[in-house]
């Protein structure tokens, strides 16, 4: 969640929801989208949170992601299981673990970002267009940035089936 719409390398417009804080207060969701350094190297799903003075991560997603989380009195890590490098390290300050994530080299961010090659990803990106379509554009390269990847017929959207 954030609070400064200018950190958003790309925003769509939320209607409905809003996250409730410890205090009892709750702010209202404006936005969802993805803030980084470029969209190769950023962080989705992020929320733009009316009134929010503070950056915050959720850990659960964050592990969801297959990161490692340890905290310990005076600091965070957040270590990737897989390679066991450090993504993201943050300090602590008072009752509040704080990381720049804007301050980390490029290559660490990919930890924190959603996959492009998934090819369920770019069949609801599309519509739910069907593979042999998701093949034809690719071998004409008719969209920007879609991985030329070649996507077998075998896969099954849930949404899909249901809507059939």
């Amino acid at each position: 969640m954030i609070g400064d719409r200018s950190n958003f390398l790309s925003l769509t417009a939320f209607d409905g929801g809003s996250v409730a804080f410890g205090n009892d207060k709750s702010r209202k969701i404006i936005g969802v989208g993805k803030i980084g350094k470029s969209l190769s190297h950023s962080i989705n799903n992020v929320h733009l949170v009316d009134g929010l003075q503070h950056n915050l991560l959720c850990v659960s997603q964050l592990c969801d992601r297959g990161n490692h989380i340890g905290f310990s009195s005076d600091q965070c890590l957040i270590t990737n299981i897989k390679s066991g490098d450090v993504v993201l390290r943050g300090k602590r300050y008072n009752n509040v673990y704080k990381a720049c994530v804007l301050s980390l080299p490029q290559n660490h961010l990919t930890y924190l970002s959603a996959l492009d090659n998934d090819i369920m990803l770019w069949h609801k990106r599309l519509g739910h267009a069907s593979l042999s379509l998701l093949n034809k554009l690719i071998s004409k390269d008719l969209v920007v940035r879609l991985p030329s990847i070649k996507y077998n017929d075998d896969k099954v959207c849930d949404a899909c089936t249901r809507g059939k």
